[in-house]
């Protein structure tokens, strides 16, 4: 999706079950400062941030690959 620049939603099950359309879903937003997909996209693969930025990134929740990436413990994402 990086390389392609094909940002989307991603959303974690938390109980498995079914559903149907119509049945009433809950949106639990992020009440810190938010970083937009775009940005993330246009500063991949993050090599050149600055600690700032790199800061701001790690506050929002995401992957644990981009997590484990911008804190320096994995080559890649």
């Amino acid at each position: 999706f990086l390389d392609a620049k094909r940002p989307g939603i991603y959303c974690r099950v938390l109980q498995t079950g079914l559903i149907s359309a119509g049945m009433p879903g809950m949106v639990d937003p992020f009440g810190g400062e938010h970083v937009r997909l775009a940005e993330l996209f246009e500063t991949y693969p993050y090599k050149s941030i600055n600690d700032e930025t790199r800061q701001r990134y790690l506050a929002v929740p995401g992957h644990t690959k981009l997590i484990a990436y911008l804190r320096g413990e994995t080559s890649g994402i």
